[in-house]
């Protein structure tokens, strides 16, 4: 059965994949009609949603998700007005919405073998959440980020490596 987080998820990275999509702009062009007006005010709508969300503390992909789809529609009709928001949706939805992701499954983790120092395995240790911030971070080209190394070593020391 697929989860609410699974299904989370995949929709991310499908935003993500399609912030990334279409050509640079080289300068603008498209014309800001209705329609581009609606998309940028949604994009920006979702995105300042996104970032409440995620000071709470709240799990914001399928507003990723969403705002993705609208930031597509931007960039492939190349509106100069939209590109500082597109990008910063790019770089909160692919870095800071799976960095916090990560963040929260090694804190459970890491509570859970404090609670319970010597079971194996550790369920909290089996997270999906886990697995797929870190494939989010890995094609983003973070994995090298400092943020990503630590909460890497967290999790190594919480979750010895699976046999």
């Amino acid at each position: 059965m697929t989860s609410y987080k699974q299904i989370a998820c995949v929709l991310s990275l499908m935003a993500i994949a399609a912030c990334g999509k279409g050509k640079k702009d080289e300068g603008g062009g498209g014309k800001l009609d209705e329609a581009s007006k609606f998309f940028l005010e949604s994009v920006q709508k979702d995105l300042d949603a996104v970032k409440q969300a995620l000071a709470k503390g709240e799990d914001p992909r399928y507003k990723c998700a969403g705002a993705g789809a609208y930031a597509e529609e931007l960039t492939k009709k190349k509106i100069a007005e939209a590109e500082t928001v597109v990008k910063e949706l790019t770089k909160v939805c692919g870095y800071d919405v799976p960095l916090a992701a990560l963040e929260g499954a090694t804190k459970k983790a890491e509570e859970a073998r404090k609670a319970k120092p010597d079971a194996d395995p550790l369920s909290e240790c089996y997270s999906a959440e886990h697995d797929l911030a870190v494939d989010e971070l890995k094609k983003g080209g973070h994995e090298g980020d400092d943020k990503v190394k630590t909460l890497a070593t967290r999790w190594d020391a919480a979750c010895p490596p699976k046999k």
